[in-house]
C-alpha cells in the first residue's frame, strides 16, 4: 500500500458510514474526550466535514461554558484559527467550510484537536493532502494535540513523511492510544 491508497481505502470507508453509526460513535468519542480534556480553558477544534467523527455538540458544550473555541480558515496556504462566537457569526469559507468570523488566536491553546483520514499507532497522521496542519503544527505549539476519528481509521502506518507531524493522543470509540507510552 502507499500514503495515497491508505486515504482512498479509509475516506471510501468513512463515506460509506450509516448515519446512525457515526452519531453514535462520535457521541462515544466526544463523551471520552469531555472526559480527559474538560478542565482545560481553550480549545482548537474543526468543523467536521466528509463525514468526519461530528464535534459541533462538543464546540457548543464549551461554548456555553465559556471556554475559548476556536475554528480554522483557510489564508492563502495556511490555517489560522479565529475565535467561535457561535454558529450565527459561521461563513462559509474555502472549500465550502463554515469558518468563524471572530478574532485570530492570540495565544497558546490548551488542546489541538486534529482531524485526518487516518492515524496510525504511533500517532501519525495522514491528512488530505494540503498539509495545513502539518505547517500550522510545525510553528511549535506546545498544546496538546489530539485526533479523533473512528476506531476503523487507526490503521499499521500511515507511510510518515520527514515534514508530517504526530499528534500525543488519538480518540477512538474503542480506544485512546498514546504517542511515546
Amino acid at each position: 500500500m502507499t500514503k495515497d491508497s491508505v486515504r482512498r481505502f479509509v475516506l471510501s470507508e468513512r463515506q460509506a458510514l450509516e448515519t446512525s453509526f457515526s452519531e453514535e460513535m462520535s457521541e462515544i468519542i466526544c463523551n471520552k474526550f469531555y472526559k480527559d480534556f474538560s478542565h482545560c480553558c481553550s480549545f482548537l477544534m474543526y468543523w467536521p466535514i466528509k463525514s468526519e467523527v461530528n464535534i459541533l455538540p462538543l464546540i457548543e458544550k464549551f461554548y456555553a461554558e465559556e471556554k475559548r473555541v476556536y475554528l480554522p480558515a483557510v489564508k492563502g496556504g495556511n490555517i489560522i484559527f479565529k475565535k467561535f462566537e457561535g454558529i450565527s457569526r459561521m461563513i462559509k469559507g474555502s472549500f465550502n467550510i463554515l469558518e468563524p468570523q471572530g478574532e485570530p488566536l492570540a495565544e497558546n491553546a490548551d488542546v489541538i484537536v486534529v482531524p485526518a483520514v487516518a492515524y496510525d499507532y504511533s500517532c501519525n497522521r495522514l491528512g488530505y493532502g494540503k498539509g495545513f496542519y502539518d505547517r500550522f503544527m510545525a510553528d511549535g505549539y506546545s498544546s496538546v494535540k489530539v485526533g479523533i476519528i473512528y476506531d476503523f481509521q487507526l490503521v499499521e502506518t500511515v507511510y510518515p513523511e520527514s515534514h508530517d507531524k504526530p499528534v500525543d493522543v488519538i480518540i477512538t470509540e474503542k480506544r485512546v492510544v498514546r504517542r511515546n507510552g
